[in-house]
C-alpha cells in the first residue's frame, strides 16, 4: 500500500524544521509537548504535493488527477518547471528519502527528510522544493534545502561528480519563484553548524534562543517563557510612557522588526487564553460572555422581499477575480485585468520586490497604508 504525504515518518532533526532546531536547542524538547495539528493550509499543501508527485511519476496532466482548476494550475506550473531543468539528459528523482545523518551525527539516524524533487544534470545537483501556501521563502541560505542537499550528496555523488548546487523556491500561488548556487564547500561548513546544533539540543538542559525565523513556525510558542521574556525585554519595556516621537529611528526599526514575531506570540497566546476559558478554567482579568448577535434574514424574508420589492430586492455584484480563475482559462482573466498601482508600503529589507524612491512618488503616498504589507 502507497503511503500518503500526510503519513510519512517525520525525523526529530528534520530538514523542514531546521529553523527550528538551528536556532533555538531547546525547541526539540519544547515541540514534543505539542503534537503537530492539521489545518485546512497543511492539508490542501499535502493534496498539492500528491498531485505534482503523481504527474511527475505518471507523467500525467495535472487536469487528468484533480478536479480543483486552481490546484490543477499551479501544480502544472510546478511540474513544468521541474521538467525545465529537468531538461532531456538530466535524472529526475521524485519525493526522494535523503539521510544527511552522516553529517550532523543525529542519534538513532534521526537526521533524514523527503526532497520534493531532485535532479541531476551535467555535474549540477538541484534540489526542488514546492511551496503552496502563501507566506513566501528564499531558497537563498535555505537551511531545510540545504541539508536535503548534504543527504543527496551521499546518494549521488558515487554515480557521478557534482561541481555546482542550486536550491530552488517554487510558489506559483504567490509567483514566488527562484533559485540561488552554492557550491560543495558551502555544504560542508553548514553541515558543520548543523553538527553543533545537533550537540547543542542533545544537551540535558538545552538553551532557549528565540529568534523570528525560529519560532515563526514553532508549536510551542504560546508556552515559551523565553520567547516571552524576550518581546517584553526587547520591545513592550519601550511602551512604559513612551512618547513615540522621542524614539530616534533605530529604535523605531529595531522595535518594528519584531512585529511578525509579536502579533504571531499574542494570537498564539489568545488562542491558548480561549481554549482554556472554553474548558472551565478562569483566567484573571477575563470572563467568557456570548458573542453579539446579529440580524439575519428569516426563510420567509426572501419571498416576502420580493413580492414587495421585486427586482429591487437584489444585487447583483461581478465575481472577484479569484472567482473568475477558477471558472476561465487563467490567459482569458489576464487579458481582463490590470494591475493597478495602490500606493506605496513600508516592507521588510528581504521583501523580493524592488526598492523605489519615495519623493519621487509622493503624490500618491496616502496616510492610511499597511506596514509590511
Amino acid at each position: 500500500m502507497d503511503i500518503t504525504h500526510a503519513e510519512r515518518a517525520h525525523a526529530v532533526f528534520s530538514a523542514s524544521s531546521a529553523e527550528k532546531w538551528m536556532n533555538c536547542p531547546a525547541s526539540i524538547n519544547m515541540e514534543k509537548k505539542h503534537p503537530q495539528s492539521k489545518s485546512q493550509a497543511s492539508e490542501e499543501g499535502t493534496r498539492a504535493h500528491e498531485v505534482a508527485e503523481t504527474a511527475l511519476l505518471q507523467g500525467l496532466p495535472t487536469t487528468d488527477i484533480t478536479d480543483d482548476k486552481e490546484m490543477a494550475r499551479h501544480t502544472q506550473d510546478y511540474v513544468d518547471y521541474v521538467m525545465e531543468i529537468c531538461g532531456v539528459d538530466g535524472k529526475l528523482f521524485t519525493e526522494e528519502r535523503v539521510s544527511y545523518n552522516y553529517a550532523i551525527e543525529a542519534p538513532e539516524g534521526d537526521g533524514f527528510g523527503t526532497c520534493d524533487n531532485i535532479v541531476l544534470e551535467n555535474n549540477n545537483l538541484h534540489i526542488i522544493d514546492f511551496k503552496y501556501g502563501h507566506g513566501e521563502v528564499s531558497p537563498v541560505e535555505n537551511k531545510q534545502l540545504l541539508l536535503y542537499a548534504i543527504g543527496a550528496l551521499s546518494l549521488f555523488s558515487p554515480l557521478q561528480p557534482i561541481e555546482r548546487v542550486f536550491l530552488h523556491i517554487h510558489q506559483p500561488r504567490i509567483g514566488n519563484i527562484g533559485s540561488w548556487e552554492t557550491d560543495l564547500n558551502y555544504l560542508m561548513d553548514f553541515a558543520e553548524q548543523a553538527k553543533e546544533a545537533v550537540k547543542l539540543a542533545l544537551e540535558p538542559n538545552p538553551k532557549f534562543n528565540p529568534t523570528e525565523t525560529g519560532c515563526k513556525w514553532c508549536r510551542a510558542r504560546a508556552h515559551c517563557k523565553a520567547l516571552s521574556d524576550q518581546i517584553e525585554k526587547d520591545v513592550l519595556d519601550d511602551f512604559d510612557d513612551v512618547d513615540v516621537e522621542s524614539l530616534s529611528l533605530d529604535d523605531v526599526a529595531r522595535i518594528l522588526l519584531k512585529k511578525d514575531l509579536v502579533l504571531k506570540f499574542f494570537k498564539d497566546l489568545e488562542q491558548r487564553a480561549y481554549g482554556a476559558a472554553m474548558q472551565g478554567q478562569s483566567l484573571k482579568g477575563f470572563k467568557v460572555v456570548k458573542k453579539k448577535s446579529r440580524a439575519i434574514w428569516t426563510d420567509s424574508a426572501e419571498a416576502e422581499l420580493q413580492e414587495k420589492l421585486g427586482e429591487d430586492a437584489y444585487k447583483k455584484t461581478l465575481i472577484t477575480i479569484t472567482e473568475a480563475k477558477k471558472k476561465l482559462p487563467l490567459d482569458e482573466v489576464l487579458d481582463l485585468t490590470i494591475k493597478k498601482e495602490n500606493g506605496l508600503d513600508l516592507v521588510l529589507e528581504g521583501d523580493r520586490r524592488h526598492a523605489v524612491d519615495p519623493l519621487e512618488y509622493s503624490e500618491n503616498i496616502e496616510d492610511d497604508f499597511d506596514l509590511f504589507a
